[in-house]
């Protein structure tokens, strides 16, 4: 049974991401639970590769993977922090991890790399419980994995092995996938493996074909997982996911990096959106509730 470093009985977490629609819907989550406390967050500024800044991380996504994902990536992004200042009067939209972080009082740290000695002396002057990650882009070395009294946990949106990398859902129905899900796992020394914790499913109907809407619901049910595993967990009752013989790191599963554009080209020909505006609207404007 783990035990807790706080004294209130909450479990102590810290939050890593890349500040986007997706990190702000899991942190709302995360901040609803009564049993855990958001006591940090570390949003990931690195575009790509750690040596690019923003407009050459930007410049080459758009040359990888062409201007419609791109734009795609930019108002899940960029566009949806700008509008912090038009929907300011709106109390109940959704806001971003920053105004989140402000808002909440909690510490915040903007890093290209958790694992340089600012961001480790970060991590640990936290002395958490948990390390939440979703939509976070670096990889966390094992100077943070091995820190004393710290569980390290992912959430990816897919049901591992099947689908690792950088965006899953957008190969899952690309491979016009039929079931999709999303997987609490371990983190490892390499990305998306680990023990896998719990996972959650979910059935595609055929008018489901918009990747930022299916990618909104698969992040909310994931941060539902971590506040259920750590529940179980706190109680000595966590568990691994039965009747499962593969693991997260499955050889035989590859890993998909970014898009390239004809790929995406592909995927809206076969009549698939990588948004749809009015589902990008209701969310902001509904606070990221699904």
């Amino acid at each position: 049974m783990s035990i807790s470093r706080t004294t209130n009985n909450k479990k102590k977490i810290i939050f890593c991401t890349y500040s986007c629609v997706y990190s702000s819907i899991v942190l709302n989550k995360l901040l609803s639970d009564d049993t855990i406390e958001v006591v940090a967050i570390v949003n990931s500024t690195r575009i790509l590769k750690p040596g690019y800044g923003a407009l050459k991380g930007s410049i080459k996504q758009i040359q990888l993977s062409g201007w419609r994902y791109a734009t795609y990536l930019f108002f899940i992004t960029d566009l949806f922090s700008w509008k912090q200042a038009i929907l300011s009067f709106r109390k109940q939209s959704l806001k971003s991890v920053h105004a989140i972080a402000k808002q909440q009082c909690i510490p915040i740290m903007d890093t290209k790399d958790i694992n340089d000695n600012e961001s480790f002396a970060f991590v640990q002057q936290q002395q958490a419980d948990y390390l939440v990650a979703a939509h976070f882009n670096q990889l966390v070395k094992p100077q943070i994995l091995g820190m004393s009294g710290l569980r390290c946990i992912n959430i990816h949106p897919s049901l591992l092995p099947a689908y690792k990398g950088v965006d899953p859902v957008f190969y899952a129905l690309s491979n016009h996938e039929k079931i999709v899900g999303v997987t609490l796992h371990k983190m490892a020394e390499s990305f998306d493996t680990g023990e896998i914790l719990l996972q959650a499913e979910k059935t595609l109907s055929p008018v489901e074909t918009c990747l930022f809407s299916i990618n909104c619901e698969l992040f909310a049910k994931g941060a539902e997982l971590v506040t259920k595993w750590i529940v179980k967990d706190t109680q000595g009752k966590s568990e691994i996911l039965k009747n499962k013989d593969e693991t997260a790191s499955d050889s035989e599963k590859h890993y998909d990096s970014w898009p390239e554009a004809e790929k995406v080209a592909q995927y809206r020909h076969s009549g698939k959106s990588l948004i749809c505006l009015f589902d990008y609207i209701s969310t902001l404007f509904s606070g990221g509730k699904t």
